[in-house]
């Protein structure tokens, strides 16, 4: 079984979630890079695991999965 650092994206959305605002998230962009594309490699690892269970599962890319972060002032 791979290993994903799921831990880096639970850090970023914890630190977002106590600083979200643009400046913020500016300054951090590449972090969110970095948690985004753990993320969608977490995604497209699981899906044939997923498969197994649910054969009806219809994949079609990681950033389906994803969602835009929206910035609440």
């Amino acid at each position: 079984m791979k290993s994903h650092n799921l831990s880096l994206v639970i850090q970023f959305l914890n630190q977002l979630e106590n600083n979200n605002n643009r400046d913020w998230f500016l300054a951090n962009k590449s972090e969110y890079q970095q948690a985004k594309q753990t993320f969608e490699r977490f995604v497209e690892w699981i899906e044939p695991q997923i498969s197994l269970f649910v054969p009806s599962f219809v994949f079609n890319k990681a950033s389906d999965y994803t969602f835009r972060i929206t910035i609440v002032r």
